[in-house]
């Protein structure tokens, strides 16, 4: 008989278990649990007709239905798992709160091999077992926060600082989404679920190192909301302000959005931005655009509207500013790094003594 084993056991040791989520494509698709395979028991239009049946006629029809779809599909699901089984692995399935999909999942399966795992609760119970742990998380290194305005590479910094052995809280990397009204641009953004779960696997590594650095990021990022424990950790880490000249943060912004190939996407996310635009700019903006000239859309967005704006989220923050300059990013690196090593000896000064 499969047994039933809680995410937080799971989690113990991941590299145990093949999850498998047994729910639709579109369910999976939605979001699921990282690392997670999808072997669904009902494709999209098998879980819609079941459905139908359930609200129109009753579970005991619907159930009906679901065995005679399923039944001839039994060799091919339970090969599936075998096929995707490593060695000395176990498959653990699991469906939206652990119903009748990842039962019968786990009963055909036990039926010929051993050890089978369903996960208590299915999806939700996990759901609910990362935002505790996220809403507990407590950063017990030194948190140092990036903070410039659009195009400096803050981005960039952070990669290269962690490839120098740092942890990295990247919010707009798991998001999928840059932060601004153009962050989605050539982008496929996540969702909150997805969010949240890879957040959850991010601050499981964050207090191994010596050090933790984020971008000044606000509550949103996107349609994400970030955690408040994880503002306040921003909030109140070792302050560093990048800058970098005009030109090269306009040539970094092309470089990255490619808006010739992106033009529409720029212009939808452009027009509900517009009215904040001082009105004498706007024809010539448009101007631009029409004619492809987004080296000056760019350089007319940065002056008359992101760098006041971003100006005035700066002012918020208190405390001293290590400022650098990001024209050479390998340079600004070494100078963040050399200065995180610099915090982190005074503070092991300090403890000693």
């Amino acid at each position: 008989m499969f047994r039933d084993i809680a995410y937080e056991e799971v989690d113990l040791k991941k590299d145990k278990y093949l999850l498998i989520d047994v729910r639709s494509e579109n369910e999976y698709e939605e979001a699921t649990i990282p690392g997670a395979i999808n072997i669904p028991l009902f494709n999209n239009e098998e879980r819609a007709q079941v459905g139908t049946v359930y609200k129109q006629e009753g579970p005991l029809y619907a159930r009906e239905l679901g065995l005679k779809i399923v039944s001839p599909k039994i060799p091919s699901l339970v090969q599936a798992v075998r096929d995707n089984l490593k060695e000395d692995q176990y498959p653990l399935f699991f469906c939206w709160r652990g119903g009748m999909r990842s039962k019968s999942m786990a009963t055909f399966y036990d039926l010929i091999y051993p050890k089978t795992f369903r996960l208590d609760g299915g999806y939700r119970a996990y759901r609910e077992y990362i935002l505790e742990k996220i809403a507990e998380f407590n950063v017990e290194i030194p948190v140092f926060t990036l903070h410039g305005v659009t195009g400096v590479g803050k981005t960039i910094l952070l990669h290269k600082l962690k490839a120098k052995g740092v942890s990295v809280i990247d919010l707009e990397g798991l998001a999928a989404h840059r932060g601004s009204v153009f962050g989605a641009i050539g982008l496929e953004p996540n969702n909150q679920k997805t969010f949240d779960s890879a957040l959850f696997e991010n601050l499981k590594v964050v207090n191994q190192t010596d050090a933790v650095i984020i971008e000044a990021e606000s509550k949103r990022v996107g349609k994400i909301s970030v955690p408040d424990n994880i503002l306040l950790a921003k909030e109140h880490g070792h302050h560093v302000l990048i800058d970098a000249s005009l030109p090269i943060r306009i040539q970094r912004i092309l470089d990255e959005y490619q808006l010739d190939k992106n033009k529409e996407q720029f212009v939808d996310a452009y027009l509900r931005i517009e009215r904040r635009i001082p009105t004498e700019f706007r024809p010539i903006i448009r101007n631009f655009i029409d004619n492809n000239d987004f080296y000056h859309v760019i350089e007319l967005l940065l002056l008359q509207y992101y760098d006041p704006k971003y100006q005035f989220s700066t002012d918020q923050y208190e405390g001293n500013f290590f400022q650098v300059n990001s024209d050479d990013l390998d340079k600004a690196a070494d100078e963040i790094f050399q200065y995180i090593q610099q915090i982190i000896q005074n503070k092991e000064t300090i403890s000693i003594k």
